[in-house]
């Protein structure tokens, strides 16, 4: 009986260690597999594609369309404001002729831009280890690259001290939303 028992603990160690690799390999496998955007994001939505779809998915997320300019841009807002911020508004711009979204914009009302700016500038330094001011201490752009270190566009921050608003325009590389200086690319 022991020499049977003995030989069903070592089949179930065996097995272990076989389920054991396979799960190793499963999870190899779909790390391989992980996708890595070509795109800037906004709210986990790839910054790309035709603005009606871009605008549905944000629907989805509670967004709604506010009004909507002719033929460029939608105005958006959210009844839980966005990272916290409730006082502010965000703007989908897109191509004319295509359709196609090209940019995302979230302008932030506040009684203190300076330090919600400072705020946004110290963040986003974090998020994409790069930056560099504009040609005044009211802009700062950061270039946004991948797992794979591809550029892939493009976060500019700004503060409208007369408006007291913060804003952060998000373009996409493919996207063409915006320009960018010579030797950027």
């Amino acid at each position: 009986m022991k020499n049977v028992n003995d030989m069903f603990a070592k089949a179930m160690r065996y097995m272990a260690v076989i389920a054991f690799l396979m799960m190793a390999t499963l999870v190899m496998a779909q790390r391989q597999k992980e996708y890595i955007p070509k795109h800037m994001t906004f709210e986990g939505i790839e910054i790309t594609g035709k603005a009606a779809d871009f605008v549905e998915k944000l629907e989805k997320k509670g967004f709604y369309v506010t009004r909507q300019d002719q033929g460029d841009c939608y105005y958006m807002r959210r009844n839980s404001g966005w990272r916290g911020f409730k006082d502010c508004y965000i703007t989908v711009s897109y191509s004319p002729k295509s359709r196609t979204v090209s940019r995302v914009a979230v302008y932030i009302y506040t009684p203190d831009p300076e330090s919600l700016y400072d705020y946004f500038k110290e963040k986003f330094k974090e998020e994409y280890l790069s930056g560099r001011p504009g040609t005044d201490n009211d802009n700062y752009s950061f270039q946004v690259r991948n797992k794979n270190a591809e550029w892939i566009g493009l976060v500019m921050l700004s503060k409208e001290m007369n408006t007291g608003t913060v804003n952060i325009v998000m373009g996409d590389m493919e996207g063409n939303g915006i320009a960018f200086a010579e030797g950027d690319q």
